[in-house]
């Protein structure tokens, strides 16, 4: 992923990615879904996606420390 996208398009990319986190945890809140059930209820699948989100946010995070752009945990 090095390289491959503006320092632009890298905050564009992290934008999207913490509204998806965001409407993700929103689905769950709407469904009564419970995070990690494996129930039917969708809290488990809820879960690997919000996974699958957060790595994905920190490669998009990594690559943006390489062009001095550094996040708090606050955030």
């Amino acid at each position: 992923m090095i390289g491959e996208y503006s320092v632009d398009e890298l905050l564009q990319q992290r934008a999207n990615i913490l509204q998806e986190i965001a409407d993700n945890e929103e689905d769950v809140f709407i469904s009564s879904a419970c995070w990690g059930c494996d129930c039917g209820c969708g809290g488990d699948y809820a879960m690997e996606r919000e996974d699958t989100l957060y790595d994905q946010l920190q490669e998009v995070e990594a690559e943006l420390e390489l062009h001095g752009i550094t996040f708090s945990e606050a955030e």
